[in-house]
């Protein structure tokens, strides 16, 4: 029996099917998508991340303009403070000075005597007023006898008032003691200590046909001034009264060579600032009124409070001409509860108030933000 004979060498292989061809196209095809689909997922997840790191770095930003904001404010609050620490310290001295003064006047025991008493003559065993010393005669240096000096109780000093007045400076001088006095109280001192002539402030309420607080109504009336859209005339807003008087006067219209006052209308196309738009094209009141005992009175943009030491008289939200008009007038601040003036009629050429906006740029943002109505507070010290 023989064996079969088995060739070695190498095997050599077939070439591949077509249908082998297409699968392995088909692999390579998908794995190439899902690469692709993994790229786009990676490149999505980065800009996702991107973006995250941008809110954050935007919101830190924020967050550090505001805290700058406030050491700015911080600094100012201090620098007052320590203005205040001086006048207190100065408020002190004075008043040490004038107890120094009265103590020495008590201190005084002897007051000299007048001319009159000087010359009594010697009434003998007269009976005297309880108070007064007797004319008693007594030895002279040179051995010569002379009347007592006498004093009656018209030569005494006023011991009760003299006395009643370095209380009241003690008291007024340990008070004073140390530098965290309240402001608003040192405040109330001076006033008391110039016994309510402290001369006053006038302002005017805008909006509101009466006065806030203690103050006292001057006058009411109507706001007024040039119209919005005319470049000529006045520029400010003014409180007219509602009985004026005339001096001579021509009844005939110019046309070119006057100026003209016209009365003012609110502008308000949305509920903001004021909550409601009900007051658009109706006429804004004013009052004028007086504040006793004040000498200062600011109006603070921006802002819903005083600063310290400060009184607040109102607050609300600041308003003016429109922008787009050639008419520009002044900031005014108008009380946040308006009010229409009586008998105007609406929609009528005017003087218009609209509420102010922020605009970023050359304003800092934040802490200010576009498009946000302004605010503003009357104050007075």
């Amino acid at each position: 029996m023989s064996a079969e004979k088995v060739s070695y060498g190498p095997i050599e292989l077939g070439a591949p099917s077509r249908r082998e061809r297409a699968a392995g196209s088909r692999v390579f095809l998908a794995g190439g998508v899902f690469g692709a689909a993994a790229v786009f997922t990676a490149v999505v997840a980065l800009a996702m991340v991107l973006n995250n790191m941008s809110q954050q770095m935007a919101g830190d930003h924020e967050e550090i303009m505001i805290l700058k904001a406030r050491l700015e404010r911080s600094d100012e609050e201090i620098a007052d403070l320590k203005e205040e620490a001086e006048r207190l310290r100065a408020s002190a001295e004075k008043d040490r000075l004038q107890t120094v003064f009265l103590m020495e006047r008590i201190a005084e025991s002897e007051i000299p005597p007048s001319h009159d008493e000087h010359q009594m003559p010697d009434t003998g065993s007269v009976p005297r007023p309880e108070g007064e010393l007797t004319g008693a005669k007594v030895p002279n240096k040179n051995g010569t006898f002379g009347v007592r000096n006498k004093r009656s109780r018209r030569s005494v000093p006023d011991w009760e008032g003299l006395l009643t007045r370095l209380s009241d400076l003690k008291g007024r001088l340990g008070d004073a003691d140390g530098d965290m006095m309240d402001p608003d109280m040192m405040d109330k001192r001076q006033d008391e200590r110039r016994g309510g002539r402290g001369g006053g402030v006038v302002y005017v309420h805008w909006g509101r046909r009466d006065c806030p607080g203690n103050a006292k109504v001057v006058y009411e009336g109507w706001a007024g001034g040039a119209m919005y859209n005319q470049a000529g005339g006045g520029n400010n807003y003014v409180c007219l009264p509602k009985d004026p008087q005339w001096g001579n006067y021509n009844d005939k219209v110019d046309s070119y060579y006057v100026g003209r006052m016209y009365g003012a209308e609110y502008s308000l196309q949305y509920d903001v600032p004021f909550g409601s738009a009900d007051l658009d094209d109706d006429d804004v009141p004013c009052a004028v009124c007086y504040v006793p005992n004040r000498s200062m009175q600011l109006m603070i943009p921006a802002r819903k409070e005083c600063s310290r030491g400060w009184s607040e008289e109102y607050h609300g939200y600041l308003m003016a001409n429109s922008y787009y008009y050639a008419g520009s007038k002044n900031y005014v601040c108008v009380n946040e509860e308006p009010q229409a003036a009586f008998g105007g009629s609406k929609a009528q050429s005017a003087a218009f108030f609209y509420p102010v906006e922020a605009s970023c740029g050359s304003l800092m943002c934040p802490p200010y933000y576009e498009g946000r109505e302004l605010t503003c507070v009357v104050c007075t010290k």
